[in-house]
This record gives C-alpha cells, sequence and structure tokens, in this order.
C-alpha cells in the first residue's frame, strides 16, 4: 500500500473494483510495508465495476424475512418436472462436477445461523430444493450452505441448435454459417436436492449463476454464499468477474457475501458467528466482517489467513437498515518512531516477511487444497 498511501490520505475504508485476475484476491490478506496484514488498517469492500458505485444509493425494500437454506439432500429424487426449455440446460449439466457428496456440520450450521436471524425460515435436506430459491422474493437475508462450483478450463460441450443461452448469430455474407458465443454464466452454480439424480427440467437441482442471475432478489440486503469458490469466474477486463458474484448482484441483492477458496468447516462456523453477532448489534456488512476476521487473526491456531481471509464483502457495505458505519482502529501510545499506529496482532512466524508477490498466490494455492475439513471436498468431476 505504500505507493498509493499518499492518495488514500486518512482514508480506511477502501471500495475495489480490481480489474482481471485482481478480483480473485483476498487484499485483507496482503501484508503492508511493516510486515501486517491490511486487514489491520483498511476495510475493503468489493465492487464488480466502477458503475456498480451507483448501485449503492439504490435501496428497496425486503418483502420477506430472512430464509437459511442448508444441508441439501443431493440424493433425493425430485417430482418430475416440467419439459425445459429446449437445450436450456445442457451445458451447465456437463459442466457441473459429477457427484455432490453431504457436506460435514452444514445442517449445525443452517441451525445455528437461523437462529441468529430473527424469524428465518429454514430449508434442510429434501426442503433445499433450486425450486425454493427461484420462488424467493426479495428476503431481507439469504444464507446459502451447499457445494458451488466454477468449471474453470473446461471446454464447453458442443451448443444444440437451439440453446437460448448461447448467442447465435448468422454472419452476413456467410450463408449456412454460425457463431457461437459461450456465456461465462454456465460455468459457475450451486447443488441442491436432487443435484446427483441428474434429472432434467428446470429444476433438477443445478442452480447456475445465469439461473441465479434471474432470480427475484429486490429488495435483499444480504446473500451469504457458504460454500467454496462462490467468488470466483470468468475475470473480464473492466467488467469484475462474471460468476455467482456477477449474478447475484443482477438479480437485485445488495451485498454478497462469497468465498474464494475451499473453506474449513470449522473456521468457517466460527467466522459466520462472528460476523452475524456484529450485524445484528447494528454492525456494518462489511465491517461486521472485518472485526470477525480480526477476532480470527488474534487467535494463535486461527491467525494464517487459510482460515479467516476466504470469505470476501462485494456491494454495499453499510448496515442493514442503510446506515454506514465506518471501520473502527483501536490507537496505541506513540511508538519507537514516534507514530500512533493502529492496535492489531502480529503475522505468525514466517510469514512477516513474504513479499507482496508470494502472497497473491495464496489464494490460488488455497483453492487447489483439499484438506480434511474443507466443505467442499465432496463435489466430485468427471
Amino acid at each position: 500500500m505504500q505507493p498509493i498511501r499518499r492518495v488514500l490520505g486518512p482514508t480506511r475504508w477502501v471500495l475495489l473494483s480490481p480489474d482481471g485476475l485482481l478480483n480473485l484476491v483476498p487484499f485483507s490478506a496482503l501484508l503492508d510495508e511493516d510486515g501486517r496484514y491490511l486487514v489491520e488498517r483498511y476495510a475493503f469492500t468489493y465492487l464488480p465495476s466502477g458503475r456498480d458505485l451507483l448501485r449503492l444509493r439504490a435501496t428497496a425494500p425486503q418483502r420477506e424475512g430472512a430464509v437459511v437454506i442448508a444441508a441439501p439432500d443431493y440424493d433425493y429424487l425430485l417430482a418430475p418436472a416440467g419439459p425445459r426449455a429446449q437445450g436450456s440446460r445442457s451445458s451447465s449439466e456437463e459442466l457441473a462436477p459429477a457427484h455432490f457428496t453431504p457436506l460435514a456440520a452444514a445442517a449445525d450450521e443452517g441451525q445455528a445461523v437461523s437462529q441468529e436471524l430473527a424469524g428465518a425460515r429454514l430449508l434442510l435436506g429434501r426442503t433445499a430444493t433450486e425450486s425454493a430459491v427461484k420462488a424467493l422474493r426479495g428476503p431481507q437475508v439469504l444464507h446459502i450452505v451447499t457445494h458451488g462450483f466454477f468449471a474453470s478450463g473446461q471446454e464447453p460441450p458442443e451448443p444444440p441448435p437451439a440453446f437460448p443461452a448461447i448467442v447465435s448469430s448468422r454472419l452476413r455474407g456467410m450463408p449456412g454459417f454460425h457463431l457461437y458465443v459461450e456465456n461465462p454464466l454456465l460455468r459457475s452454480g450451486l447443488a441442491f436436492a436432487g443435484a446427483n439424480r441428474k434429472t432434467t427440467g428446470d429444476d433438477n437441482g443445478i442452480l447456475t449463476a445465469m439461473e441465479a442471475s434471474q432470480l427475484d432478489l429486490n429488495g435483499t440486503k444480504l446473500v451469504v454464499l457458504a460454500a467454496c469458490e462462490t467468488g470466483v469466474g470468468e475475470t473480464e477486463s473492466g467488467d469484475g468477474v462474471y460468476g455467482l458474484r456477477r449474478a447475484f448482484l443482477m438479480s437485485g441483492a445488495e451485498t454478497q457475501i462469497l468465498s474464494l477458496w475451499n473453506a474449513d468447516d470449522a473456521s468457517t462456523r466460527e467466522l459466520m458467528h462472528g460476523y452475524y453477532t456484529r450485524l445484528k448489534a447494528g454492525g456494518g456488512r462489511s465491517e461486521s466482517m472485518r472485526q470477525a476476521q480480526l477476532a480470527m487473526l488474534a487467535t494463535p491456531e486461527r491467525a494464517h489467513p487459510h482460515y479467516w481471509a476466504s470469505f470476501i464483502v462485494s456491494g454495499n457495505g453499510a448496515a442493514l437498515d442503510g446506515r454506514p458505519v465506518e471501520p473502527s482502529f483501536a490507537k496505541v501510545h506513540p511508538g519507537a518512531r514516534g507514530c500512533r499506529c493502529e492496535v492489531g496482532p502480529q503475522p505468525p512466524a514466517g510469514i512477516a516477511g513474504a513479499s507482496a508477490a508470494a502472497l497473491l498466490a495464496v489464494a490460488s494455492l488455497a483453492r487447489r487444497r483439499r484438506r480434511r475439513g474443507s466443505r467442499c471436498a465432496g463435489a466430485r468431476r468427471r
């Protein structure tokens, strides 16, 4: 941050609209020139693009109470659905993982979050369906605990003749030639009840980012996707990430909390408990996350960024009632160099000397780790 510190001046709340792959970097976990994590000195809120600043002023009243959807029964045989639109799902079905296994402690997390949110409606197991998500109409808070996926580097299947999610255009002067352009929103999605059955129809248990973008979440203050890699997607210069992050913004949700890599179950539960406790007390949607992360950073066994830095806040960082909540920083007495610096735990030994370039790889490396306790280790690809 040293090169831009003079530009920022006293500003501590930074709205980030990163370009390209920088969308996948957890800025809170980067180190400054003093070897301290940036989360200790700055509050970061992500925006898909600069023009999304205009959305921060556009608010709408909620139309439902909070809804928590967790621990879907992926093997549940759904009732036969009506015929789907021709070709509307074949691409996403082929790009999704072949099998989803139950998430450890997902039901417990859903129960805990529903107790944090007064009057929340809880959907578990067989009731955690794609159709239930599509039926929502502007809940105040939507918290989803399930498998997320992003099909990176896979060749999309050959599109059928009439594929509404694929842009097809006949080039003038070239009879018989069609140009197909894949929609990147088909590469990301969430798994719900019945996802392992691979049934046909519009409600087959796989909610793609394309479908999520068409949800009616106008009035929804917060969407929390407590799954793996929900914040990633195809990166587009100048226009953020085309994935679930972009999709839920398009659906009308004011704020999204998403993950950049596979989250550890225990640390995720701890982080979410700390987050909702602060949010209920009137904290900001962005600052509550920062304070929950700082609390984990102060715990030696959770101090590594792998445990607390995977979740990012995108969109409106104000409190649920719209009040702006400035980040707070504790002060200490002047140090040896005469400066008054903010209080914060020091990085673990061995981390303080790492270069910023090395920390840019944290998200990429952590996404690839398949370790015990990772909530997304059960999403198996073909």
